[in-house]
């Protein structure tokens, strides 16, 4: 009996070892340039600039400190000439097994359109002309912050 009792002791230690072990792994992000856009035109004979950049995040968990981490990110991140554009975006997609530096380079891009931006897209940060406007949290290709059940690729009506 206490040969059994030792050995659910050991067993379970190594599971609940395994399960921290698994629960401190380190979150990163990996920029995706091959998808950034700079892009300008000219409106009543005024520049018009718009700038959207594109990161991938690894080991990401749908958490309260993941927000922090990648809100901390984008503060040290973002374009330090924000003035510049009229419009700055940055969107943040979470690694999966469509969507990931290998599937991105190797389908030209089309995996994002395609797939990962009704699935694996987690936050957008909106500026213009150089100030905040909004950070959407994004699940299943909704906005599910601030607003709720706002499809990504809907446009309102002007």
């Amino acid at each position: 009996m206490f040969k059994k009792q030792i050995s659910i002791i050991f067993f379970s230690s190594i599971v609940l070892g395994i399960s921290c072990h698994d629960s401190k792994q380190k979150m990163s992000i990996v920029p995706l340039n091959m998808l950034n856009v700079t892009d300008s035109l000219i409106v009543e004979g005024k520049k018009v600039v718009s700038r959207t950049e594109y990161y991938l995040v690894k080991e990401y968990i749908d958490t309260k400190k993941s927000e922090k981490f990648i809100d901390s990110f984008v503060s040290t991140n973002k374009a330090a000439n924000l003035k510049e554009y009229s419009s700055y975006i940055i969107f943040f997609f979470k690694e999966s097994s469509q969507t990931n530096e290998r599937n991105i380079i190797e389908s030209q891009k089309k995996v994002i359109d395609r797939y990962s931006n009704d699935h694996d897209a987690i936050y957008e940060y909106d500026w213009n002309n150089g100030k905040f406007l909004t950070r959407f949290k994004i699940k299943n290709g909704l906005i599910v912050s601030p607003n709720h059940n706002i499809k990504v690729t809907d446009v309102p009506n002007h």
